[in-house]
Parts: C-alpha cells; sequence; structure tokens
C-alpha cells in the first residue's frame, strides 16, 4: 500500500473521531456511541462522557499507545537479519508512519484536547517525534537508492529520451535535447554550480522547491516529443538531483536520527510513568 493510502486513511479516522468527539462534547444523543448503545444494549450502563480517565478516554489511550508501540516493528524489521524478507522496507516505514500519526491522534482524543502537567512533556515530545518522523520520510526517501541506481535511472531515462529525439531528429536536434534536460535539472531544483555551493539547509531548500514544482508540473518540453517524454525528463531530473545532494541527505539523515530518537525515547518513558500512575489511581479508587 502507498505512502498516500495511509494518510488519507488517517485524515478518515481523524475527520470521523472529530465529528464524533464534538458530537460527544456538544450533543451526545446524536453521537454514534449513543445510538449503539441505546439500539444495541452494548456498553450498556458505561458512561459516554470523553472527559480523561472515563471508559472512552481508556480505551483511546490504550489504543494509542499500543499503535506508538507497533512503531517499532519497522525497527526490529531493519534491524533483525530475521525478518529481512519480511516485505519491503519502504512499506514498513508507511507503516511505522502511519501507526505513528494514529498513535498520537488517539492520545489527543484520549485527552480530549486537555493535556496539563507531567503528561504535557510526553504530549508535546510525541508530537514532536511523529512531525520529524514525516521529515526522515522525506530524507529517507532521497536516500532510497544508492548511487549506482540513481546512476542506472539517470542513464536509462538519457537514452530513452535520446531514442524519442531521434524518432523527431527533423525538429530537435541534439543540443535542443541538451537544453530540456538542462531545463528538467533546474526545475527539479540542481542548481548551476556546485554542490557545496548551497551548503546543507540550501540543498534541502532547493529539493523540497523542487519536489513541489514537480509536484505541480513535470519538466517542459518540445511539442515534438510524446507526452510520456515529461515523465522521462522528470525521472531523470530527479536521479540527478538526489546523486547531486546525496552527502547532504546522507548528513541530514544522521542529524534527524540524532533528534528523532531521544524525544521517541522520553516519549515513551514519560507515557509509561503515566499509566503506571493512571493505574494505581484508578485502582485506588
Amino acid at each position: 500500500m502507498t505512502f498516500s493510502f495511509f494518510v488519507i486513511l488517517w485524515l478518515v479516522i481523524t475527520v470521523l473521531l472529530s465529528v464524533e468527539f464534538y458530537l460527544l462534547n456538544t450533543l451526545p444523543s446524536l453521537s454514534v456511541c449513543h445510538f449503539v448503545q441505546s439500539h444495541t444494549g452494548l456498553f450498556d450502563g458505561l458512561s459516554l462522557s470523553p472527559e480523561p480517565g472515563r471508559p472512552i478516554s481508556w480505551l483511546l489511550g490504550c489504543a494509542g499507545f499500543t499503535f506508538m508501540l507497533l512503531t517499532n516493528l519497522y525497527i526490529i524489521r531493519k534491524r533483525v537479519p530475521l525478518f529481512a524478507n519480511w516485505g519491503r522496507l519502504s512499506g514498513w516505514l508507511n507503516v511505522h508512519i502511519f501507526f505513528g500519526l494514529l498513535g498520537p491522534t488517539l492520545i489527543i482524543f484520549h485527552s480530549n484536547f486537555k493535556v496539563r502537567g507531567l503528561v504535557s512533556v510526553s504530549f508535546w515530545s510525541m508530537i514532536i517525534s511523529a512531525v520529524s518522523g514525516i521529515v526522515g520520510r522525506y530524507f529517507y526517501i532521497q536516500l532510497l537508492r544508492q548511487g549506482s541506481e540513481l546512476e542506472q535511472i539517470s542513464g536509462y531515462c538519457a537514452d530513452y529520451l535520446e531514442k524519442a529525439r531521434a524518432k523527431v531528429s527533423s525538429e530537435v536536434s541534439e543540443q535542443a535535447l541538451t537544453v530540456l534536460k538542462e531545463r528538467a535539472l533546474r526545475w527539479a531544483g540542481v542548481p548551476k554550480g556546485p554542490a557545496t555551493s548551497l551548503g546543507l539547509l540550501g540543498a534541502l531548500a532547493a529539493s523540497v522547491i523542487g519536489d513541489v514544482r514537480l509536484m505541480i508540473m513535470p519538466p517542459r518540453t518540445s511539442s515534438h516529443f510524446p507526452v510520456k517524454t515529461r515523465y522521462a525528463l522528470e525521472k531523470y531530473a530527479l536521479a540527478n538531483r538526489r546523486l547531486f545532494f546525496i552527502d547532504y541527505f546522507q548528513q541530514l539523515m544522521g542529524y534527524w536520527h540524532a533528534f528523532h530518537i531521544p524525544f521517541a525515547v522520553f516519549m515513551y518513558l514519560v507515557g509509561v510513568i503515566h499509566i503506571v500512575v493512571a493505574v494505581l489511581f484508578s485502582s485506588g479508587h
């Protein structure tokens, strides 16, 4: 399943929960929970209040923390040789990010948007960890292929473009094709000068701006070329840009790990403390 599928699924779940919690806080009789309770007898006698400490809050808290724990399946798949052949690593990363988004979302509803005291420290660590996870995925995508693979993709696309030019050679010269390729590189974010002229943040900014441009429109080409040529130009430009900035993104990935992991560890630590205190407090009553 693609990353966009998981993002859409997360958005749908978030919207449904938002509507349900709005009704539970304002018009409980119109909520799905009330309908199920009154028409099926399930959860009969249980409070439908979304306030922290009530059954709905407990359920969402347990589910949210469970999903946060499940994010570690990606780390197990990545680090343990026994699971090396269990699916593509990029697919596991998509699931990892989905759980990393869904878990904090459920925790937000678990607190009914009321975060105070020590829990707020864990909460904001969780939010920072989730957001940085999305950033980390972007870095990972830039490094998904090795330099040799990127050179092969670039060469394949260049050959395809040359064959396309040969079919319309009377209209497009080799020089014109070179201009198109140079224009595509600029469109994707590759600067004219060396990569060192941009610096770390400059390379990141050029890469992000280039991806935004490519999302809006593939590189322009001559009207003599078939439509597919534009996408060959896009792949050519992307492969060359990732190869051009590969050293920078390796540095960024290292910095990202140093930033992301402490927040994740602290989030789990304070989360466990919160759960233990909550269980002891509730058992005392």
